[in-house]
């Protein structure tokens, strides 16, 4: 009786809207245990019963319990922790690389080899030491990671498949975040580009539309290591995740002064252009963001929006003719394939020019009708 009584109170104790006269008829029989038989037990139990299917309760506690557990599993996950700071630049890149020792659990190592963050884009590279050699093809490896800062803006998480949205929920909880929260980043997931004698390099990479922020320290969690398994049954793709490792690795680094400090430089057309009006042009260390309205771009825009996969590489040439930037070396620099419509009936677009390419000039190149002008882009002061 007991174990019965401490299930309806605590279903009554939830936060869910039951109409009242289930309520008052469990709270009365309650009231009224020291006369339970049989009989009313079993009344008490087709009531409760009445209420879970009436309201759909079963699939609310269940998913709030399993909720439960799977947080306090993720709380008390195995966790090993790397600290470092990032020394000078061994090269003329704005790439940072970085002096860290691996961090090890379950017979793995990991640790960052090298870090860039712009306005727009972070970029870092993942270095994998692993005691043993693996025993299923690199290119499957996958892993989960995400990135935040000291402030606990959430630069992005990635999450492989299955897993999709699980570890953000659970992380915005943790650091006390709405867990609705939308991350209007996009990263790239973990690129193999290079496995040999047992170590492995990964590169990751984020763009973002809002722009990042100044932090001076970041954290960078790796989790999930595993890889993936690709089962065609004829009619789709199942995709199933083999875990090797449930550790997991969190990264602190100083974020060094270039990045935290660094500056956008805005731009201008030097003069206008006829049926053109660019409403931002920003530069970084790594590229050029351009939000543009143009009507025959826009017209190519939603003509690419119904080509097919065969038809997409003709559909980007000609944006291509329609639209690219020179320097003064004559060197040709187009957008990339993340072209993004905003909200004034214009599209963003993005070159992949460094403001190392200002001392050389830039130039905005438009065609219409067989017809290209040519305009110096300055700077915005």
């Amino acid at each position: 009786m007991d174990e019965l009584d401490n299930k309806i109170k605590e279903i009554l104790s939830k936060k869910i809207e039951v109409p009242k006269s289930f309520t008052y008829s469990i709270e009365n029989a309650l009231k009224d245990k020291k006369r339970v038989t049989k009989n009313k037990i079993l009344k008490v139990a087709t009531i409760l019963t009445t209420v879970i299917l009436t309201i759909g309760t079963v699939s609310t506690i269940y998913a709030h319990i399993k909720w439960e557990i799977e947080y306090n599993q993720f709380i008390n996950r195995k966790i090993q922790y790397g600290y470092t700071t990032i020394q000078e630049a061994v090269d003329d890149g704005y790439e940072q690389n970085i002096d860290m020792e691996y961090i090890y659990q379950d017979g793995i190592g990991v640790k960052l080899d090298s870090l860039m963050i712009t306005d727009d884009y972070f970029f870092m590279k993942l270095d994998f030491d692993f005691e043993k050699e693996l025993i299923f093809d690199s290119n499957a490896m996958t892993y989960g990671y995400a990135i935040y800062d000291e402030n606990d803006n959430i630069y992005g998480v990635y999450e492989p498949m299955p897993d999709y949205r699980q570890y953000l929920k659970k992380l915005c909880r943790e650091l006390k975040l709405n867990k609705g929260i939308t991350l209007s980043n996009t990263q790239s997931g973990a690129n193999v580009i290079k496995y040999q004698d047992n170590n492995m390099v990964t590169t990751s990479e984020m763009t973002s539309n809002v722009g990042f922020p100044k932090s001076k320290k970041i954290y960078i969690r790796i989790f999930g290591l595993g890889y993936q398994i690709f089962n065609n049954n004829g009619t789709k793709i199942n995709i199933e995740k083999i875990n090797i490792s449930d550790a997991e690795w969190i990264l602190e680094i100083n974020v060094p002064e270039k990045f935290y400090e660094r500056e956008t430089t805005k731009l201008k057309l030097k003069e206008n252009i006829q049926g053109v009006n660019v409403e931002k042009i920003e530069l970084t260390e790594t590229s050029l963001t351009m939000n543009i309205q143009m009507q025959e771009l826009n017209e190519l825009i939603m003509k690419g929006r119904e080509s097919s996969a065969e038809e997409l590489n003709e559909f980007f040439q000609e944006i291509y003719d329609k639209l690219y930037i020179t320097d003064g070396e004559n060197n040709k620099y187009f957008c990339n394939k993340k072209i993004v419509t905003n909200n004034s009936n214009g599209v963003s677009v993005v070159f992949e020019i460094s403001k190392k390419e200002l001392n050389k000039r830039l130039y905005l190149n438009v065609k219409f009708d067989d017809i290209t002008q040519k305009v110096e882009l300055i700077v915005n002061n």
